[in-house]
């Protein structure tokens, strides 16, 4: 989770610097943008329980084609 967390927003600081440059790239802070809303997206379908109101880290047993929850990340958020 915390490495989603870590890419989310380097993706999103990428972006914003694509856009406050001397000369601004549109076309590289959109790119970055679409990077960090994917990785948000894709934190909160695999990782968020509605149920719990929390996100969970999963273990994945790939030997045996298992996912499980094995630790809440209460508060975690990937809104920057």
């Amino acid at each position: 989770m915390d490495l989603n967390a870590y890419l989310e927003r380097n993706a999103r600081i990428l972006a914003r610097y694509s856009s406050e440059l001397a000369n601004p790239d549109p076309i590289a802070a959109e790119h970055f943008t679409r990077i960090a809303n994917g990785i948000a997206e894709g934190i909160d379908e695999l990782l968020w329980s509605e149920a719990d109101g929390v996100w969970y880290a999963r273990k994945y047993d790939l030997a045996n084609c298992v996912s499980m929850h094995y630790d809440h990340l209460a508060g975690m958020t990937t809104t920057s």
